[in-house]
């Protein structure tokens, strides 16, 4: 009915329009330090919401494996406590889509769990795609926006749409049928772990000492 329409279009507003472009606000006016920083609060926001509106319950295990967490991404975002980050009114942007994403997953968890994924991956991405076209045509976006549909350019959309939009976000809401949000939320935190290893392996980066630690620790909060 009506109500089910108004969760699915709330859900797709939050995770689809809100979430993403206040990270890209957030990148455009800040540093990606304070992004990985602000945006990986989503897991604390995630499990006080899952504790009030989830009636999930927080054991003494899940406040300590968070602080844990959260003392090893500091050091793995500041080079072992030797970067102090500064913050502005702009990091904003990033509380702001951490907030979005966590209220996104609340509201699938508590709501439409029982929804197949096809059709909430269909109504989170349409809504994110006609607000980003709508911004593209009222705001004149499309001018700053260079693509190249060459055989190179198409391959790697093709890429970005496959894995982290129809893979990642199905895996996503499949875990969240299955276990606890407050569980789920721990498992978001490991995105920076990923990134480090794909570009040590894709693109040459190296891993740095302060990398490994910081990241060792998160996995035993984990």
């Amino acid at each position: 009915g009506h109500k089910a329409l108004y969760i699915f279009i709330s859900m797709g507003f939050l995770a689809g329009v809100v979430g993403p472009l206040s990270m890209q606000m957030g990148y455009s006016h800040s540093t990606v330090l304070n992004g990985v920083l602000i945006i990986s609060l989503q897991t604390p926001i995630l499990i006080i919401l899952a504790k009030f509106f989830l009636k999930e319950r927080i054991h003494i295990n899940h406040m300590i494996g968070i602080m844990v967490s959260v003392i090893g991404l500091v050091a793995y975002a500041t080079d072992l406590f030797t970067i102090l980050p500064q913050f502005t009114m702009n990091d904003g942007y990033f509380l702001l889509a951490a907030c979005a994403f966590a209220c996104s997953n609340i509201l699938y968890k508590k709501k439409i769990s029982h929804v197949s994924h096809e059709l909430v991956l269909i109504v989170r991405n349409l809504i994110g795609g006609l607000a980003i076209f709508a911004g593209m045509i009222f705001f004149s976006v499309e001018g700053t926006i260079q693509t190249s549909f060459d055989q190179q350019s198409l391959l790697t959309i093709g890429l970005i749409v496959l894995v982290p939009i129809i893979m990642a976000q199905s895996l996503w809401y499949g875990a969240l049928t299955k276990i606890k949000a407050r569980e789920a939320a721990f498992f978001d935190t490991l995105y920076p772990l990923f990134a480090a290893g794909i570009a040590f392996i894709i693109l040459g980066e190296s891993i740095s000492v302060a990398q490994f630690i910081g990241g060792s620790i998160m996995m035993v909060g984990i």
